[in-house]
């Protein structure tokens, strides 16, 4: 039965009338929607999408395609499939993370790239182990072919490397690349390395650094457009790159973006981006979304001639079958298989229709906040004052405050807290009931803030009240913090000044781990009862 999923997609018989009718009268075709594809000259035949690549189950960890061949590694061999049902299996190499293939038929060849700077190869029909002299032994992360057909593999630390299985190039990376996350290669050649250090570029022996503005975020993985243009995946945006201008589009999908595939159409890329169990569709500043039930995608290929996404991830190879206004199906020309008639596997080699996946309009994701933090934190440190007669005395001070950051933006949350101080300063006890609420700007990582707080209580048996500014320094998830503060105490007709040098800890993480270790305590004796 044809595929058919649009009412422009119309039946031979409705063309025929529609075309009658429009020259009889005179007018013009039957209009299409405002979102319709556009329809190419000549005519139009009914399209019955191809049979899916089915690949095996497990941790997928990359892919490979050229529509008619499909290549998916798992963590120690590579699985070769044809849409025709043949299949093969490669030999083992560990740590398998990307591959790349170039030709056809019995000119196809494949390269592989895993750990300490192993590389799988198929030529003339048969896979072949090699080595690549890697420097230290450093995994390889991404391979590709240069015009002349010579392997081009990416350390993942070190340098590039450039040959042939028995002769090798060595290229250096610069001191900024320290770990290298995505990698790609343009139309022209030249091969994209993005990491921590943003993207650099490699052409003609030399690496240059491409702009990418103020953005700082890694980036994970890498696709160039037909047009030169670069798109790119940093933990939270899709990163646009065209003639030195760098737009950056927040992702409306949940977690970490790990993937990213696209196609050119009339009315420019079609880019697809995945995170932890979702694809986001983007085109012209907008973005679709699709719920998935896959896991952790791994590497995304769009196979435009049927609209499926093809996504290697933790739990195999999984198709999304989709609709999109400016994607049109069209039937190709076959290629021959590389593989031998015997390598044939009957069963199980096509899927099934079962419906087209639902793009979404994507809806504005509110701006990332951090996350908050309850605090409960004991602060001991020394209180610094002035005698009467003006000489300078410093003693013990202890706090212990409750409360917690509320992020409001993402390098900004409010610090509200309210607790109890003591001090023995002057040859006085000093007790003081504390609130406030302050500002803290900065990451999990590290924040600094102002933190104005109320003080009122004893001291030395007289009622004081006044304010206590604290400089705040929080480290490690709020877990320690730093203040040096400044407090000022009217009691009576007496303004008493005196500053504060605070360290203190978040408890209540501890807490939580000496309950659960109690907990998990309790659970292996009673298992060791019984």
């Amino acid at each position: 039965m044809p595929y058919i999923s649009r009412p422009h997609r119309r039946t031979r018989g409705q063309r025929l009338i529609a075309t009658a009718l429009a020259t009889l009268l005179a007018l013009p075709l039957v209009p299409q929607p405002a979102n319709a594809r556009p329809v190419a000259e000549g005519p139009v035949e009914a399209f019955e999408p191809e049979p899916m690549f089915r690949g095996s189950k497990g941790w997928l960890h990359t892919l490979w395609s050229d529509n008619e061949l499909m290549l998916v590694a798992s963590y120690s061999s590579v699985h070769m499939h044809c849409r025709d049902g043949r299949r093969t299996i490669s030999p083992t190499l560990y740590g398998l993370s990307k591959i790349a293939a170039t030709g056809s038929g019995g000119l196809l060849k494949i390269a592989a790239v895993g750990n300490a700077g192993g590389i799988l190869t198929w030529r003339a029909g048969t896979w072949e182990k090699a080595q690549v002299p890697a420097i230290d032994s450093e995994d390889l992360v991404g391979v590709a072919f240069s015009s002349d057909r010579k392997i081009v593999a990416a350390g993942e630390e070190h340098a590039l490397y450039i040959g042939t299985i028995d002769n090798w190039q060595v290229f250096r990376y610069p001191e900024a690349i320290k770990e290298v996350r995505g990698f790609a290669q343009t139309p022209d050649g030249r091969v994209l390395l993005g990491g921590d250090h943003g993207i650099y570029s490699f052409a003609h022996g030399k690496f240059r650094r491409l702009p990418l503005g103020d953005l700082s975020e890694t980036v994970h993985d890498i696709w160039v457009a037909n047009d030169h243009s670069i798109w790119a995946v940093t933990t939270q945006y899709l990163v646009h790159i065209q003639d030195s201008q760098v737009k950056a589009y927040d992702a409306p999908i949940f977690g970490r973006l790990r993937a990213i595939t696209g196609v050119e159409t009339a009315d420019g890329p079609v880019v697809v981006v995945a995170a932890q169990s979702d694809l986001a569709f983007f085109h012209n500043g907008k973005f679709k979304t699709h719920d998935g039930d896959y896991s952790f995608p791994e590497d995304l290929h769009l196979d435009a001639a049927n609209e499926v996404v093809y996504i290697a991830h933790r739990d195999g190879l999984t198709h999304v079958a989709f609709d999109h206004p400016n994607i049109i199906p069209r039937r190709r020309p076959a290629k021959a298989c590389p593989l031998p008639e015997s390598a044939r596997v009957v069963e199980g080699t096509t899927t099934p229709s079962s419906g087209r996946a639902e793009l979404k309009e994507a809806k504005k994701r509110p701006a990332p906040t951090r996350d908050p933090m309850p605090i409960l934190r004991t602060s001991f440190g020394a209180g610094i004052g002035k005698l009467a007669d003006g000489q300078t005395t410093a003693g013990f001070a202890f706090d212990l405050m409750a409360g917690g950051t509320l992020g409001v933006h993402r390098y900004v949350a409010i610090y509200p807290e309210v607790g109890y101080g003591h001090a023995r300063l002057r040859g006085n006890k000093q007790n003081l009931f504390l609130i406030g609420v302050g500002p803290l700007f900065g990451n999990e990582a590290v924040a600094v803030g102002v933190l104005p707080r109320l003080a009122l209580g004893n001291d030395g048996g007289r009622f004081g009240i006044g304010m206590r500014n604290g400089l705040v320094t929080s480290i490690a998830m709020d877990i320690f913090a730093i203040e040096v503060a400044h407090q000022w105490l009217r009691i009576g007709r007496e303004d008493v000044h005196e500053a504060r040098v605070m360290a203190s800890i978040n408890v209540l993480p501890i807490l939580a781990v000496i309950l659960f270790a109690a907990a998990m305590g309790r659970i292996s004796r009673r298992r060791w009862r019984r």
